[in-house]
């Protein structure tokens, strides 16, 4: 979340966005003092937690998860929000850098970059996805196909058929 924060106060002059933060933690207050730092206040909410019911709606109304976690190896969030055809933003790394590709999402390199080149190119890649809703429609038709193969029955047909 905080590579994410960093990445919007970069581009709030060039696009408009919100960003919905669902779940709740020990570091929210620390994103609080620099949401308010960068003036984000107005388009980052906390939604806290939510049922899976709630969070899936949500997902339905959003145009990209922005997901670049640095310990998350399964990625089974990014599962979830390819199955609601939710394009994925994610660092290429551990699960989430195997689960997403060019066609439903963006992988951001992450091996002999800084934190900052990180951040930048999280920024850079929010600003081209959100000023090419046609690349986001066509990301979002392939999203749910993606998720499939890596159903449990497309692995067990693939370990089987191997």
């Amino acid at each position: 979340l905080d590579l994410i924060i960093e990445a919007l106060n970069i581009i709030k002059h060039e696009i408009d966005f919100e960003l919905s933060i669902a779940g709740d933690g020990p570091i929210r207050s620390k994103l609080n003092k620099k949401i308010k730092q960068y003036n984000l206040k107005d388009t980052i909410k906390f939604l806290g937690k939510l049922p899976r019911e709630d969070l899936l709606k949500i997902y339905s109304n959003q145009d990209i998860l922005l997901a670049p976690f640095l310990r998350d190896s399964g990625g089974m969030v990014i599962l979830e929000a390819l199955s609601s055809q939710l394009p994925v933003i994610t660092l290429n790394i551990g699960g989430p850098g195997i689960i997403i590709n060019d066609k439903c999402g963006v992988k951001i390199e992450v091996k002999n970059r800084s934190k900052q080149d990180i951040i930048k190119n999280i920024s850079s890649k929010i600003c081209e996805l959100t000023k090419d809703p046609k690349k986001i429609h066509e990301m979002k038709k392939n999203a749910l196909s993606r998720a499939n193969q890596f159903s449990w029955i497309a692995k067990a047909s693939q370990i089987y058929h191997e």
